[in-house]
C-alpha cells in the first residue's frame, strides 16, 4: 500500500507527536513523514527525531507532491495560527487529516481537513471538528459538540455534550466543559479549569468555576 508523503509545518513540541501519529496510521491512511518546515534559523539543515528540517514555511512550493499538516501552536501563539496557515499558500486539498489508530471517532462525527487527533481520544456522536484543529492525547469531545477551526485542545480535556468552542481557541490541559456551554473565538481556557457557563467577551478565563481574567 502506497504511503502519502507528509510534511509537518513546525518542528518542535506537538509536531513531534504529530509525526509519531502519522507514522502509526495504516489501513488506507498511511503516511511517510519526510520532513519539517520551520522558520527557526537554528533548525535549518538539522534533523529532529531523525526527521530533517527541509526549510521554512514559505518553502511549501518546493514540494508539489506532498501533503501538509500544521503543527505550530501553543498558549502564547494560538491566535496567530490562521495567519500562519494562510502564509503557506496551499489549497485545501493539500492538507492531510490524521487520526491516531487508538482514538475512537464515531461514524457520525465530522473531522475537518488538516486536523489532527492524537492517541486515546474519543469523538462522540454528531460531533464536528473544524479545520486545522489539534486535539492532544486522552481528550474527549462529547456528542453534538463542535470545535472551531484552528483551535487547539490540550491533553486530558473533556467536552461534555453540545459544547461549542469557537475558532482559534486554546483549551488548556485537563480543562472540563459542562454540557451546552459556549466559548467565544480566540479564548484561552486555563489548565485545569472547569467551565460551567458561557465564556464570552474575554480573552482568557480560568479557575473552578472558570471566570474571565485579564491577559
Amino acid at each position: 500500500m502506497a504511503k502519502r508523503t507528509l510534511i509537518i509545518v513546525g518542528a518542535v513540541g506537538n509536531c513531534l507527536d504529530i509525526a509519531e501519529t502519522a507514522n502509526a496510521c495504516s489501513e488506507g491512511h498511511a503516511f511517510e513523514v519526510v520532513g519539517f518546515l520551520d522558520d527557526d534559523e537554528g533548525l535549518q539543515g538539522t534533523e529532529i527525531a531523525g526527521i530533517p528540517v527541509l526549510g521554512r514555511l514559505t518553502d511549501t512550493n518546493l514540494y508539489a507532491d506532498a501533503s501538509f499538516v500544521f503543527g505550530i501552536g501553543g498558549p502564547s501563539s494560538f491566535r496567530k495560527k490562521k495567519t500562519l496557515i494562510e502564509r503557506l499558500r496551499l489549497t485545501d486539498d493539500r492538507f492531510a487529516t490524521i487520526v491516531h489508530p487508538s482514538s475512537v471517532v464515531t461514524a457520525t462525527a465530522r473531522i475537518g481537513r488538516g486536523s489532527v487527533i492524537l492517541s486515546n481520544c474519543s469523538v462522540g456522536h454528531n460531533a464536528v471538528i473544524g479545520e486545522h484543529v489539534i486535539i492532544l492525547q486522552n481528550s474527549v469531545v462529547g456528542h453534538d459538540s463542535s470545535v472551531g477551526d484552528q483551535t487547539i485542545v490540550a491533553a486530558g480535556v473533556t467536552l461534555s455534550g453540545n459544547v461549542v468552542i469557537g475558532e482559534q481557541c486554546y483549551i488548556g490541559v485537563g480543562a472540563s466543559m459542562k454540557e451546552g456551554v459556549e466559548i467565544a473565538p480566540e479564548t484561552l481556557i486555563g489548565a485545569g479549569s472547569v467551565v460551567v457557563s458561557d465564556i464570552q467577551g474575554c480573552r482568557v478565563a480560568y479557575g473552578v468555576p472558570a471566570k474571565a481574567a485579564r491577559d
